[in-house]
């Protein structure tokens, strides 16, 4: 249901101007779930229900949020993306600031976190996002930002996924989806180097 409601401007513009605490979002959120998961079920009650496909890590207060509004009785399976780990140690405990509302960790870290946040609900990593060099010869867009280049190879960064993958299977992950692929490509080539899923 949904997707990356954190990221959707079209609906952020619609709240107040300056919104960093993402309660107004989570709360919208949650309405439009609720309202789904009824019409879903109407239909059928064998259908997963999985959502929100956070943006990114850190989002456990929001996940929180959502617990305390009821999305336990709604979400079959919670989601959510992992486009930071290019940046962090698998490892690690230590807290990085994503933006001046959520903070990443580690895999295990992270995944405890969320975890706590909605507990006894299976957890899908939907989309992670690590990058390497081009398979397909795709080349980066000029002028995009130094974060998204990378030395590695295509092979290297193929190794990095299924690594994360490992680690978010032994952390608990029903299941995930890595990708290694040229950021910032036009579209739709920066996703045709999709090369599998758990």
């Amino acid at each position: 249901i949904w997707n990356e409601p954190t990221d959707d401007q079209a609906v952020i513009s619609s709240f107040p101007a300056g919104t960093t605490n993402w309660d107004a979002v989570t709360q919208f959120y949650a309405q439009l779930l609720q309202a789904s998961q009824q019409a879903i079920r109407a239909v059928s009650g064998s259908i997963k229900v999985i959502g929100p496909a956070w943006a990114g890590s850190g989002y456990s207060a929001e996940t929180t949020l959502l617990a305390q509004l009821g999305a336990g009785q709604w979400l079959d399976e919670l989601s959510f993306h992992d486009g930071e780990m290019k940046s962090i140690a698998p490892d690690s405990t230590s807290q990085i600031a994503l933006d001046s509302a959520h903070m990443i960790s580690g895999v295990d870290v992270q995944f405890a976190k969320y975890q706590a946040a909605l507990p006894g609900k299976p957890i899908l990593v939907d989309e992670i996002d690590l990058y390497g060099h081009s398979a397909l010869g795709i080349h980066w867009t000029p002028g995009v930002e130094a974060a998204y280049l990378t030395d590695l190879d295509w092979d290297l960064g193929m190794r990095r996924a299924i690594k994360y993958g490992v680690m978010y299977r032994a952390a608990g992950a029903e299941a995930i989806i890595p990708h290694v692929f040229a950021r910032n490509a036009e579209y739709p080539n920066g996703n045709l180097e999709n090369y599998g899923w758990d």
